[in-house]
């Protein structure tokens, strides 16, 4: 994940969706935005380098802390779910998690939204991205712990709409959706008739020129196509208004 998060075509269209989520609603470059599940750090860094100052990373786990740290990484250990104790004060001005409440139990969600809510500042955002439609569960799902894939019908079990209001709610990526479906299914087929299948994640970096193809691929579907259909990831910004 440390070395995807640099260059990976998906993970640069996302952090970049970050980005213009932060820009398009103004977050000030010196507002406190906190990472909650911050993994090894990829996102943190990409927004250190476009100028952010007040950057604080929250995760569960060992290495991602070590490896955040190695890059000088405001991190702390500790539960997204308890991030009140970590982020006291409802200073936030925007709160990232990117596809971590789908290791979340359902009855989870909205109680998390909850405590997100009560970190922010006034007009704070909510900046999320979640495995979307069942129709993407592969042996990755089962590699990396995906226990719910989500459509824009759960947001409302997620957040309150007297406390949130919806910004942002749009599929990715689209037009690459066919080849993540195709790939999906015949891992589905492999797991019905193997039992020896290795579990491991399908996510691993192509060669450079496809890898920039893909990624501008996808940039240009994010500008651009406001509304679709499907994609494997739900992209969310939400905003604190009560």
């Amino acid at each position: 994940m440390a070395r995807l998060e640099e260059a990976h075509w998906w993970y640069r269209a996302l952090h970049r969706l970050t980005l213009q989520a932060l820009e398009r609603h103004a977050v000030p470059r010196s507002g406190l935005i906190l990472d909650a599940g911050c993994g090894t750090g990829g996102l943190l860094a990409h927004l250190r380098r476009a100028g952010y100052m007040e950057l604080r990373g929250i995760d569960i786990s060992d290495d991602a802390i070590e490896m955040c740290r190695a890059k000088s990484l405001d991190v702390i250990q500790g539960d997204i779910r308890e991030i009140g104790r970590h982020a006291p004060g409802g200073d936030a001005a925007a709160i990232v998690c990117h596809d971590v409440f789908y290791f979340l139990d359902r009855g989870e969600w909205a109680q998390t939204a909850a405590r997100f809510h009560d970190a922010l500042a006034p007009d704070g955002l909510v900046i999320m991205n979640l495995p979307a439609f069942a129709a993407f569960r592969g042996i990755h799902d089962m590699a990396v712990g995906i226990r719910h894939r989500f459509t824009k019908r759960d947001i409302g079990d997620i957040f309150d709409a007297a406390r949130f209001a919806r910004l942002r709610a749009i599929y990715w990526p689209f037009f690459l959706s066919p080849l993540i479906f195709g790939t999906r299914a015949v891992q589905r087929l492999r797991l019905r008739s193997r039992r020896d299948v290795p579990i491991r994640s399908d996510l691993s970096l192509p060669p450079a020129g496809l890898n920039d193809v893909l990624y501008h691929l996808t940039r240009l579907e994010n500008d651009g196509l406001a509304r679709k259909p499907f994609g494997s990831s739900l992209f969310l910004v939400m905003k604190k208004t009560a």
